[in-house]
């Protein structure tokens, strides 16, 4: 899908990742995705990006685990995770494969949860 890649640290034995890949079951298109995280979280699920213009959605193939909506300027109007999926780091991987998509950094719009408040003083704490 275009503007689906991530960069990635090159591996110091390419073979032994691949392998050990393989292994975990991992296909080339999970890690394409960057999905390999969060395969490993939720095992046994089929994983996938939708990618539309302004909005990112981890889904399998039963149902949304999450999506964020965004604007172009870095703006993050709705995050939205489901209950089942919460406290999973699957709003953190958004919020992650969202700011690498667009390349800057990002912005919350209001209104803002109390539980969305404490997700995003984590997720600032982690990119300083």
């Amino acid at each position: 899908m275009p503007g689906m890649s991530e960069e990635r640290a090159p591996s110091a034995d390419p073979i032994s990742e691949d392998a050990a890949n393989a292994r975990a079951g991992l296909s080339a298109d999970l890690r394409l995705h960057g999905l390999a995280e969060m395969a490993a979280r939720f095992p046994g699920e089929a994983l996938r990006v939708i990618a539309a213009e302004g909005v990112t959605t981890l889904a399998s193939v039963n149902t949304t685990l999450g999506y964020c909506r965004y604007n172009e300027t870095g703006e993050v109007e709705y995050l939205f995770v489901g209950a089942p999926f919460r406290r999973r780091g699957v709003a953190s991987w958004l919020l992650r494969r969202v700011a690498q998509e667009i390349g800057r950094p990002l912005v919350f719009r209001e209104p803002i949860s109390p539980l969305g408040r404490a997700l995003i003083e984590a997720y600032v704490a982690r990119q300083a």
